[in-house]
């Protein structure tokens, strides 16, 4: 991109003073170039490039033809016009490709000039598209480089796969630039990119929903069940949930910058601990297109880039709600690179970019176990993650069983499908006989499936024999596995043997318990007296989330603005050296 945008100064702009202007920040005073739109135009053109290798890999050509269209508008040489000549030949349109050809004819691009009028009439159009320039070998003849047109398909398989190296690093690298940029935006335009970007989705909605019924129109052929079809809905509702959502981000404390710490030394420094970004974040999901804007407003309110790769099954959501983001920032003054959507559906470009450690600083994967543990084992960057949320709900020898119900009935029905649902019920034996009943019903009246060990089997009739598979299982649906126990103890370590350290609850009216239960249980949130679908970023007042980690290094819980933050020490002194 370097490059493009100093050909752009000098062969647009043709003015000597630009390139200081550019380093400057400042519009050029001889020309009166602006600087921030000759940058626009550089990073359209990147978009649209890796837009038009995309859609060639999907083999979607019409898209393909209609951005090397933009791309050879946008930078009119050899390798705009090269690549506007192939897509043109690989959808059929030959005059375009003759005529690309013919322009590109002064880099060596054209062996011989035809007229226009179609394949048929000149089987020979192919042969006029070459890889290389003609080359002299050895012996000074020169050697013909022309690609057969039989061999056309090949070859273009073959760059593709180059090519989507090619594109994870560019798009990695120009992430990595706007982080730099971002890191110093200060507070202003971060807000007001936020504010901006919900006003867009607000105004337009309609343009979301007409992308979202493509995707709904889609889902059953990627095989979505009922509940991850309705993830996948963008209603007016959703819709502005995701701007209020965007909103609550914007009216955060501005995090970068902030003096976590300080002291004086008795030699006069001044050390402080100041919280900053940490730089480019690689965000992977599946499903729920409204974590689109949800990431890129913690990214971006974090003085983070993010490049966002979400699933197939959303991709023109996601695409809409992407372009609208990029729109608001480059109105805020923001850099167009702080905000990427991973264009291609090849899920090699994940791995790709797991290998970037050199530009992006953490990965972040959000949706099934499978896709977690891929991302832990390929990833060179630091990871947060957590694999499965297996939730317990604990009900004590001295609990409240009126709040025991409600807590439980709520933890596992709310919402099945997401990881702080309840999946275990465990049952001090002082109460199983006047609780299990009672939850047995209530839980049956939602179609709920209860696995039960054999005691509790007793109490709760039509319940299934469970084995450790079962008390293990994150089911994210109507099955629910339930365990007695004689001690709050015998609780604790089922939970260790079982739990994923994502959030357990214990009901009790003894505050003790209470106390060793919290002090025993490792999870990233442990709950007294209330259900588990509280442990989220927006109840824990963070605004917002990206994810939650149960992992202990870094960050652990849900990872709000300050999460995706680090910190520096700065030290100022007036001329001290040591001793």
């Amino acid at each position: 991109m370097g490059e493009l945008l100093s050909a752009v100064l000098e062969d647009v702009f043709r003015c000597p003073t630009c390139r200081a202007a550019q380093e400057l920040g400042e519009v050029c005073r001889r020309c009166k170039c602006d600087l921030r739109l000759v940058q626009e135009a550089v990073q359209t053109y990147g978009v649209h490039r890796a837009r038009c290798l995309s859609a060639l890999r999907a083999g979607d050509l019409p898209a393909a033809l209609a951005h090397a269209r933009v791309c050879q508008r946008l930078d009119p040489r050899s390798e705009s016009v090269k690549l506007l000549a192939v897509c043109a030949l690989l959808s059929g349109d030959w005059e375009t490709a003759l005529s690309a050809a013919r322009q590109a004819g002064d880099d060596g691009f054209l062996e011989s000039e035809t007229a226009p009028t179609g394949i048929d009439a000149h089987p020979g159009l192919n042969d006029t598209l070459k890889v290389e320039p003609p080359a002299e070998s050895p012996t000074g003849v020169e050697q013909d480089n022309r690609i057969p047109a039989k061999d056309l398909d090949v070859v273009a398989v073959a760059e593709l796969e180059t090519s989507l190296h090619e594109y994870c690093v560019d798009v990695a690298m120009r992430a990595h630039n706007a982080a730099a940029d971002l890191a110093r935006a200060g507070a202003g335009p971060k807000n007001d990119f936020l504010r901006r970007g919900a006003a867009l989705l607000r105004s337009r909605a309609a343009e979301l929903m007409e992308a979202n019924e493509l995707d709904l129109a889609a889902a059953p052929d990627f095989g979505l069940t009922a509940a991850q079809i309705n993830r996948l809905w963008l209603t007016p509702k959703v819709i502005e949930s995701m701007a209020a959502g965007l909103e609550e981000v914007a009216a955060l404390p501005e995090p970068i910058g902030e003096v976590i710490d300080s002291s004086v030394r008795p030699n006069g420094l001044e050390v402080l601990k100041v919280r900053v970004p940490l730089g480019v974040v690689f965000f992977i999901y599946e499903s729920r297109p409204n974590v689109t804007a949800d990431a890129a407003a913690i990214c971006v309110k974090s003085g983070n880039a993010v490049i966002l790769r979400g699933g197939k099954e959303a991709a023109h959501s996601n695409r809409a709600i992407a372009e609208l983001l990029v729109e608001a920032a480059v109105a805020a003054g923001l850099p167009a690179d702080a905000v990427q959507l991973v264009t291609t559906a090849d899920r090699e470009a994940v791995g790709h970019f797991l290998a970037l450690d050199k530009y992006i600083t953490v990965a972040i994967p959000r949706g099934g176990e499978g896709l977690i543990r891929r991302v832990a084992a390929e990833a060179k960057m630091p990871v947060i993650k957590h694999f499965t949320g297996n939730c317990h709900v604990y009900v004590d020898a001295s609990a409240d069983l009126d709040m025991a119900e409600r807590i439980t009935v709520n933890a596992k029905c709310q919402r099945m499908g997401v990881c702080n649902a309840a999946e275990s019920l465990v049952v001090h034996s002082e109460v199983a006989h006047a609780f299990l009943p009672r939850i047995g019903q209530a839980l049956a009246e939602r179609g709920i499936e209860l696995r039960a060990d054999e005691r509790a089997r007793e109490l709760l009739p039509g319940a299934l024999a469970a084995g450790d598979e079962d008390f293990a299982a994150e089911y994210l649906g109507p099955t629910m596995s339930v365990k007695i126990v004689d001690s709050l103890d015998e609780a604790v370590r089922h939970i260790d043997r079982f739990g994923s350290q994502h959030t357990e609850a214990i009901v009790t009216s003894d505050l003790a318990a209470a106390r060793e239960f919290v002090a025993r249980v490792d999870s990233s949130a442990v709950i007294v007296n209330a259900s588990t679908r509280f442990n989220d970023g927006g109840q824990f007042g963070l605004g917002a989330e990206i994810g939650i980690s149960t992992d202990k290094l870094h960050a652990r819980g849900p990872c709000g603005v300050k999460e995706l933050t680090s910190y520096k020490y700065v030290v100022y002194g007036n001329g001290q050296v040591r001793e």
